[in-house]
């Protein structure tokens, strides 16, 4: 098994069934954001999709899925009957190929197969159907443009076969037919690994100290160290020209062991000891100085965090054939977070290894982007699961001296577990802010350690501040749902820029908490393009599986 394979990434997910109006529903489907000949985002079976006999016998599962992988690989429709559009009579009835001959009876369709194996994105369950229809000469297989279907009205009437020729699987004139001599499938069985290895690679060349870089890694690295699950192994690497192990690999086991670890995490005096050496960045001698640091680690998931605001300005490339071969062969995965103008080579570092790639742009309506990134990457997976931490909301304020700036929240039901409140702020700062924070009221009695209408503040201590990592921070371990107010005070004589992020965890273990996944068209964008290119960005609302609708 590689890095890369995990559920959130599998292109076939077998997930529960979904639910509407209380009826459950195991049919096949395949989540997509793309236009016609695109790529989809996975298939979505169910285990009695696959195993109850009895709906096997309405629709086999060999036919469904390939009917499904169509949909997923080749971003092609259905041609099932649609709305009402045709050209007459007989086009309203939705089918492929034009041969077929359908008569309405009773205001029903019913069609004359004869001889005609039909398409599959039409029929896929009839034991004749076994091709896709096309716009040659064969009347068996010749599409219908008129048609009522979404594969026309979606594809400008193309047919199943040109789209797909289309497609990197086919253009060209690439796999073309062949004899098979099997259509036996193999199952490979992959197991999760835990305990995972992670090694920290972390920035400390001269141009780390512009923005308060070094000063947001710190505390976002910190954040991170403090929600890993336990067991987990750490290290940590400081790099510019140069990579130094500042940590070997040890196991988090307790609040000790993550103190530790936070201690040897990079500051403004160690960006300010590599401006006076070269101060120089060099990206691949970081990430072969990781991949050596957890090699031994056989049996374990072996995992790098890469984060830099440079491009490599000595030795080779990351995308250098050679080292992208020592990369490869490592089977490490490799995350990456690139700060301001980083390295164009990041993300397609994290492609090729099946890792997470961020961005932290320190654009101003997005002040805890690599906070954000590193609380995603503490989840352990892309997947969500019950001890996921859930991004519910930040914030950012400049805070005028002796004022004070309000802000709100919420608290969603389906979270509220160790919910916890991170403030974020520069040096010096927090001893003159005060922060408060306060709990909705309860209209009945709470449960048993649920807060309800209580105050917190930093000046007694309930919220409690760090100066070596510039945060305060408070954790809930059963917050009331519903609004909770926040005010900050500066009684600084000067301004303060302060930022904060609240996460919760899956209140019950049963109930999966609702949240958001958005998706791009497209991995890559060049903006600079010759026309503009169209970005188009896809949010699905979700309750696990399920679409969370009437939101």
């Amino acid at each position: 098994a590689t890095a890369s394979e995990t559920f959130g990434r599998a292109p076939v997910r077998v997930n529960p069934p979904q639910v509407f109006f209380g009826i459950e529903s195991n049919s096949a489907f395949v989540e997509s954001t793309a236009l016609c000949g695109g790529e989809g985002l996975y298939m979505h079976l169910t285990p009695k999709r696959l195993s109850d006999k009895s709906l096997s016998l309405a629709s086999p599962p060999h036919r469904m899925i390939v009917h499904e992988w169509a949909h997923l690989r080749w971003g092609v429709f259905d041609e099932y009957f649609q709305s009402y559009y045709g050209l007459d009579n007989d086009a309203r009835a939705g089918r492929c190929p034009q041969k077929i001959t359908a008569t309405s009876v009773s205001g029903r369709w019913r069609y004359s197969l004869n001889t005609v194996s039909g398409s599959v994105m039409w029929k896929q369950y009839y034991n004749q159907v076994a091709d896709f229809c096309d716009d040659g000469d064969d009347s068996d297989t010749r599409h219908y443009r008129s048609s009522n279907t979404a594969q026309n009205k979606f594809c400008n009437m193309q047919s199943i076969w040109e789209v797909m020729r289309s497609t990197e699987d086919f253009l060209d004139g690439a796999n073309p037919p062949r004899d098979v001599q099997s259509t036996v499938p193999r199952f490979r069985v992959v197991k999760k690994m835990s305990n995972p290895i992670i090694c920290l690679l972390l920035d400390t060349s001269n141009s780390m100290a512009n923005n308060g870089r070094i000063i947001k890694l710190r505390q976002a690295a910190k954040n991170y160290i403090n929600r890993v699950a336990a067991q987990t192994q750490i290290c940590i690497i400081d790099f510019d020209t140069t990579a130094t192990v500042v940590q070997t690999p040890i196991a988090v086991t307790d609040e000790a062991s993550r103190d530790r670890l936070g201690k040897r995490l990079p500051d403004e005096d160690d960006v300010v000891r590599s401006s006076l050496q070269s101060g120089q960045t060099n990206l691949t001698n970081a990430v072969l100085e990781g991949i050596r640091t957890v090699a031994l680690a056989t049996n374990m998931n072996r995992e790098l965090v890469l984060v830099t605001d440079g491009v490599s300005t000595q030795g080779p490339r990351l995308t250098d054939p050679d080292v992208v071969t020592k990369i490869v062969e490592s089977r490490v995965r490799i995350h990456t977070i690139g700060i301001g103008a980083a390295d164009t080579d990041l993300s397609k570092l994290s492609d090729l290894t099946g890792g997470m790639a961020f961005a932290d742009l320190e654009s101003a309506s997005q002040p805890a982007a690599m906070q954000e990134a590193f609380n995603e990457l503490s989840s352990g997976s892309d997947e969500i699961s019950y001890e996921t931490a859930h991004l519910i909301s930040t914030g950012n304020f400049n805070v005028a001296s002796r004022k004070t700036k309000k802000s709100a929240f919420c608290v969603d039901a389906g979270v509220g577990r160790d919910t916890e409140v991170i403030f974020y702020y520069g040096d010096y700062s927090y001893k003159k802010l005060r922060i408060k924070l306060t709990a909705p009221e309860c209209a009945t009695p709470p449960e048993p350690n649920v807060s309800c209408g209580k105050l917190y503040k930093s000046k007694d201590k309930t919220i409690e501040c760090r100066d070596a990592y510039s945060t305060c921070s408070i954790l809930i371990p059963r917050a009331k749902d519903g609004e909770w107010l926040l005010s900050i005070y500066n009684s600084n004589s000067f301004e303060t820029d302060v930022s904060f992020t609240v996460t919760s965890k899956q209140a019950d273990p049963d109930v999966d908490a609702i949240h958001m996944e958005t998706f791009l068209n497209s991995k890559t964008v060049t903006l600079t393009a010759v026309p503009t290119p169209t970005v188009t960005i896809t949010a699905l609302l979700v309750r696990g599986p399920r679409a969370v609708v009437r939101a």
